[in-house]
């Protein structure tokens, strides 16, 4: 490992590249923990209370406001606990899906439905600050980038 100038540099690990490296599933978790804070600087309200079954994509949070996106489950079972800041489901190791989780088919003709939708579905962008992804289509839209 040599240093530079802004950091270092770290050796690559390319031996242990998927070419050598067996993929293994993992068993479900028992509990899984979400957060209501997610780096919005908003916290999210709870809609489910403890004792509450829910099922893989059920809506456990919102917030409502528009800079912000709904919480969904990603295990199903039920909530255990309820925090402050935190909503802690305990998973019937079934992942039973929620009914109205499905692909859509159909076109979405108006760009404010299908932003809409991509709120609701509560996506985000996988760069660590979790900025929701309506409101970077809202910003590209008002720059005119399609």
């Amino acid at each position: 490992m040599k240093a530079l100038k802004k950091g270092m540099a770290l050796p690559d690990f390319k031996y242990g590249s998927l070419s050598t490296t067996k993929i293994q599933i993992l068993p479900l978790p028992r509990f899984v923990a979400f957060l209501l804070d997610q780096h919005s600087g908003i916290i999210l309200k709870p809609i489910v209370q403890e004792g509450d079954n829910v099922l893989v994509g059920t809506k456990i949070a919102e917030h409502p406001d528009y800079n912000s996106v709904p919480l969904h489950s990603s295990t199903s079972g039920h909530v255990s606990q309820i925090t402050d800041d935190s909503i802690l489901i305990e998973s019937d190791e079934a992942d039973k899906l929620e009914p109205s989780v499905r692909i859509r088919s159909e076109q979405i003709p108006d760009s404010d439905q299908l932003i809409e939708i991509i709120r609701q579905a509560g996506i985000v962008d996988l760069g660590g600050s979790a900025v929701p992804t309506h409101l970077r289509l809202i910003k590209a839209r008002q720059q005119k980038i399609h």
